[in-house]
C-alpha cells in the first residue's frame, strides 16, 4: 500500500509540474529535448516501477522512474533506472523559462557532440578522435554555435567542424573552421595539420561551400560534407558551387510611414535602432537585442521577451549599456557573455 501511494505522489507530481509548464519537455543526456506534447505521453506502472512514455515523430522514449531528485518551479529532476541496480537521471523542464531554455540549448548542444563524435567515426574509421567541443572558448573566438573536433593518425591531424540542424548561420563555419585549425595548429606543433573537414545540415550548405571554394588548397585542404536527417553524411564537390540557388525575402514596411517610430527619449546613447525585414524595429546595445517594437507594440527581454513599456526597456538598456562595455569590472556578467557573436559583427 505503501508503494502504490508513493507511486501516485511522485505521478502527481510530475504532472502537476507539466500542467503548469508553458512549454515542457524532457532532457535525456546525450538526446534532444523531447517536448511533452498533450496526448502525447502517459504514465503506467510496471513492476513496482512508475513508467514515463513520451513519443513526437519518429522518437520514442521509456524511462522507468524509481524517484523523485529536485524539484524546482522551472524543472524536476528524476531518478531512472536504466538497467537494473543502475541508476540514471531525467529532467523535465520548462523550456519558456529563461533558466531552462538555457539548459535545453545545452542538452540540445551535447547531443549534437555525440552525432558529430559518430559521423566522424564513419567518415575517418582509421584516425583516432582525440577531442570533440561544444564548449565555449572565447579567448580563441570559438562559440558554442559549432561543434568541433580534432583528430590524429600518426604524425597528422585533421581539424573538424559541424554546424547543427538549428545553426541560424552555417556559412559562419568557414571561418570558425580556419581559426579552430589554425589554434590546433599552434597548439600541437609536432602534428602536420592541412586537413580540415566540415559538416553541414543537408540543403544548407550552399553557401558554405561558395566561400570554402576561394581557400587555398595548397595551404589548407578542405572538404566540405553534407549530413541528413539520419546522419548519412555525403561529400560536396566545390566545382558545383557555382550553381547558386537565391532568395530575396520580401522586405514589409508599415502601411503609413513613420507608424513604426518609437521614442527613444531617454535611452542610452549606445541604443541602436535597426530596421528589420518584416518591418518591426530592432532595439540593440552592441549586438544584444533586448527590445522590438512591431505595429505600435513593444516587447523587451533577452532570451524570452514579453509586453513591456517604454519605462521599463530604458531602464533594461541602462543596466545593459552599464555592463556591456570593455570598461566594466563584470566580465563574467550574463549580459556582457550573450551573443558576442553580434558584438564582433
Amino acid at each position: 500500500m505503501s508503494v502504490q501511494t508513493n507511486l501516485q505522489d511522485l505521478q502527481s507530481t510530475v504532472e502537476r509540474f507539466i500542467a503548469r509548464a508553458v512549454h515542457p519537455a524532457i532532457l535525456d543526456p546525450g538526446e534532444e529535448p523531447l517536448a511533452l506534447i498533450t496526448g502525447q505521453w502517459t504514465f503506467t506502472e510496471w513492476n513496482g516501477r512508475l513508467v514515463l512514455q513520451a513519443w513526437a515523430g519518429p522518437r520514442n522514449l521509456v524511462r522507468k522512474i524509481a524517484g523523485l531528485k529536485l524539484e524546482r518551479r522551472d524543472q524536476i529532476a528524476l531518478f531512472t533506472e536504466r538497467f537494473p541496480k543502475t541508476e540514471g537521471e531525467l529532467q523535465i523542464a520548462d523550456l519558456a523559462a529563461p533558466n531552462s531554455h538555457e539548459l535545453g540549448r545545452k542538452t540540445s548542444r551535447a547531443a549534437f557532440r555525440e552525432r558529430f563524435h559518430l559521423m566522424l567515426a564513419r567518415e575517418f574509421p582509421l584516425w583516432r578522435i582525440e577531442e570533440v567541443s561544444v564548449e565555449a572558448n572565447l579567448e580563441q573566438s570559438l562559440s558554442t554555435s559549432y561543434a568541433r573536433a580534432f583528430l590524429k593518425l600518426g604524425s597528422n591531424g585533421i581539424a573538424a567542424v559541424a554546424a547543427p540542424p538549428d545553426a541560424p548561420d552555417p556559412a559562419g563555419i568557414v571561418a570558425t573552421g580556419l581559426i579552430w585549425m589554425d589554434y590546433l595548429r599552434h597548439r600541437e606543433e609536432t602534428l602536420t595539420i592541412s586537413a580540415l573537414a566540415l559538416y553541414l545540415p543537408l540543403k544548407r550548405e550552399g553557401p558554405a561551400a561558395l566561400r570554402a571554394a576561394w581557400i587555398n588548397p595548397e595551404v589548407v585542404r578542405c572538404q566540405l560534407f553534407a549530413y541528413d536527417e539520419r546522419d548519412r553524411c555525403g561529400a560536396i564537390d566545390f566545382a558545383d558551387s557555382g550553381n547558386v540557388d537565391s532568395i530575396l525575402p520580401p522586405c514589409r514596411r508599415p502601411d503609413i510611414p513613420n507608424a513604426q517610430n518609437v521614442a527613444v527619449d531617454g535611452m542610452p546613447d549606445e541604443v541602436t535602432s535597426i530596421d528589420q525585414s518584416d518591418g518591426s524595429i530592432s532595439m540593440r546595445i552592441r549586438g544584444l537585442e533586448f527590445a522590438r517594437a512591431t505595429g505600435g507594440k513593444l516587447t523587451c527581454g533577452i532570451a524570452r521577451r514579453t509586453r513591456c513599456t517604454m519605462e521599463t526597456a530604458t531602464a533594461m538598456a541602462r543596466e545593459i549599456a552599464r555592463v556591456r562595455t570593455n570598461k566594466t569590472s563584470e566580465r563574467q556578467h550574463p549580459l556582457y557573455l550573450a551573443n558576442p557573436e553580434g558584438w564582433l559583427e
